[in-house]
């Protein structure tokens, strides 16, 4: 499944300069994800150093970012 255009909140991350930050997931990596921040800002992370609360085709959950490493294409939900 393929996560790009889904909201994100970043519920944690090692880095709190990250924490509680949203916006919406532009493109993804095996390991990261670029996400267009609601200040207009982007930035990159670590795919399995955050908790992330995503809201994509109307469903709405709560996921260790470890379980989101990956291609995407191999990842089902």
């Amino acid at each position: 499944m393929d996560l790009i255009g889904a909201k994100v909140t970043i519920l944690f991350y090692p880095d709190s300069f990250f924490l509680n930050k949203s916006g919406i997931i532009i493109d993804e990596t095996y390991k990261t994800f670029i996400i267009d921040l609601n200040n207009g800002k982007r930035v990159r992370v670590l795919k399995e150093n955050g908790i992330y609360a995503i809201n994509f085709k109307g469903r709405f959950f709560v996921i260790s970012g470890i379980k989101l490493v990956g291609k995407p294409e191999k990842r089902w939900m």
